[in-house]
């Protein structure tokens, strides 16, 4: 008699007493890579004319360890639902599900975790409280970038999934690992808004499983999506909902549908301006991000976009579910071309840089977007964009004083609607911004930058300039505007370092004369434009090479 697999599962499963297996529809146990996606479908059995909003159900998921965690199931059209999970232990998994509709009730299952090259989401750094680290220990260095319609269709734009795709390919191979998008839309036809009824909570399943489909490519890509699930205000704003009640069974929906993917939650964007009122807005959102957290088995990481004030990042920033801070900074004035100056670009590294006082990382969010010209007319046209220096400047500055930021191009970050032709990843106009970038996030992820703290306070010299710092190991110096600075060494004793300047421009590195002594180095530029000096002890770089 031939022995197949399935007569050996279910004599396994009799043997370990569960003996009404097949009368559950277990199915048979699978491998799942670590950090991976589990999924698996179930089907209701009551009668129901809207089971997104009548009917929930959840499993429970054993880990290998014997704790358990729970994620809601989602519909998914008919009378289908389904559970995704991403394992985060290897070893065996089982899961339960519990519902008081018979057929979503009392279903059994198991998968085997098995080890990976995945990496996972994004994570706060363990041991480095503002930065990031994927879930497999790999220090991030977030480069982010924004198309708020990443999950639309505007046949006027030529946005498509074939051209969202498009996009996500040019990001990963510039080097972004991060990309944040809006989830809920009211804009286009039929087929391509979140809701078809968002007051009766019909949603559009044609939408959500085209998300499925261009969420999974980015994860293909290895880019994190930060998903905002709606706006504080106007188009995509969560006053269409009819009820606080609908808002909380939303997060619940995308929690189930999307937290086993390599993401992050932003609760609301620009939640600030919320026209019922700041007070109602804090009481509002934090209701709707703690059910995004009670929804998540995964612990995704969680955000609330502020709008131009700083204090409203810091409202929610100690809140349990708050992973890192998040706000929105203009520092220009109104639509002219060369909107920000060093005087304002220091501004607003010294507001975000009073963040940093809650143990979490950094974002500045919506910072800068290069070149949107809205009327065509070869000039950028509203406040907050900027040229090639101004963007570049502003990248550095953030980055300088320890903090991190998410772009954004015209052509692209609303799909693009905000600059003349359609929605173009490859337009040529952004990349000698792209380029500066590129030698940004490069430079940094050459560097230990996690075991660099904000120390400006080392540097002396007209202008402005920046610092990061290892006292007695290694320094990072970004000057603006002046041909030369001063860099004290603090109290490192004495030693030999290397100096060495770069070029944010172009990535060269020019070596100066080493340095011997504990005092201060004199660090010299060959105009005012924008420069970086490196001055790391020679022993310790020996021993770190050797390493």
């Amino acid at each position: 008699m031939q022995i197949t697999s399935r007569c050996i599962a279910l004599v396994l499963l009799v043997l370990s007493g569960v003996t009404s297996a097949w009368a559950q529809d277990v199915p048979l146990a699978q491998d799942v890579p670590l950090y991976g996606r589990f999924e698996t479908q179930f089907n209701h059995t009551s009668q129901s004319a809207n089971p997104y909003a009548q009917l929930a159900a959840t499993a429970t998921f054993t880990q290998p360890d014997g704790h358990t965690v729970t994620v809601p199931l989602f519909w998914d059209g008919g009378t289908t639902w389904r559970v995704r999970f991403s394992p985060f232990l290897t070893g065996t998994w089982r899961y339960t599900t519990s519902s008081t509709d018979e057929g979503l009730n009392n279903k059994s299952g198991s998968f085997e975790c098995v080890t990976s090259t995945n990496k996972g989401s994004l994570v706060q750094m363990p041991n480095a409280a503002y930065h990031f680290a994927y879930q497999d220990g790999t220090p991030a260095w977030w480069l982010g970038d924004t198309n708020w319609y990443q999950f639309s269709t505007m046949p006027s734009e030529r946005l498509d999934g074939v051209s969202a795709n498009a996009y996500i390919d040019a990001r990963a191979s510039q080097g972004f690992n991060v990309i944040h998008s809006s989830l809920y839309t009211a804009r286009g036809d039929e087929n391509t808004r979140s809701f078809a009824d968002i007051k009766a909570e019909r949603i559009n399943l044609s939408y959500w499983q085209e998300v499925d489909r261009r969420l999974a490519h980015i994860n293909d890509k290895e880019l994190v999506a930060g998903l905002v699930l709606a706006w504080g205000f106007g188009e995509g704003s969560w006053l269409d909902f009819p009820t606080q009640e609908s808002r909380l069974r939303f997060a619940r929906y995308v929690a189930a549908r999307y937290s086993a993917y390599n993401v992050y939650f932003l609760v609301a964007a620009e939640w600030g301006f919320w026209p019922q009122g700041k007070q109602n807005g804090q009481a509002v959102f934090r209701e709707i991000a703690q059910q995004v957290a009670n929804s998540d088995p995964h612990n995704r990481m969680i955000g609330v976009h502020a709008d131009t004030s700083l204090t409203q990042a810091e409202v929610f920033a100690d809140e349990p579910w708050s992973s890192f801070g998040d706000y929105q900074q203009y520092y220009g004035g109104a639509f002219s071309r060369a909107l920000a100056t060093d005087a304002q670009r220091h501004r607003m590294a010294m507001r975000l840089a009073e963040s940093r006082d809650h143990g979490k990382p950094v974002i500045n969010a919506e910072y800068a977007y290069y070149l949107r010209d809205k009327d065509g007319d070869g000039a950028v046209d509203k406040e907050n964009s900027h040229d090639r220096d101004d963007f570049r400047k502003a990248s550095w500055v953030l980055a300088m004083i320890g903090g991190y930021f998410v772009t954004g191009f015209g052509t692209t970050y609303r799909g693009g609607l905000s600059d003349p032709g359609p929605f173009d990843p490859a337009n040529p106009e952004n990349d000698v911004a792209l380029g500066d970038l590129a030698v940004l996030s490069h430079f940094f992820r050459s560097q230990q930058w996690w075991e660099l703290d904000p120390r400006s306070d080392l540097v002396r010299g007209f202008g402005y300039h920046y610092a990061l710092a290892s006292v007695g190991n290694t320094y990072i110096v970004y000057s603006t505007s002046t041909r030369a600075v001063t860099l004290s060494l603090g109290d490192a004793p004495s030693a030999t370092y290397s100096v060495r300047r770069f070029n944010p421009r172009t990535g060269e590195y020019t070596a100066l004369p080493d340095y011997t002594g504990a005092g201060t180095i004199r660090l010299r530029a060959p105009d005012t434009k924008d420069w970086v000096y490196i001055v790391q002890n020679t022993a310790e770089t020996v021993q770190n090479t050797a390493e």
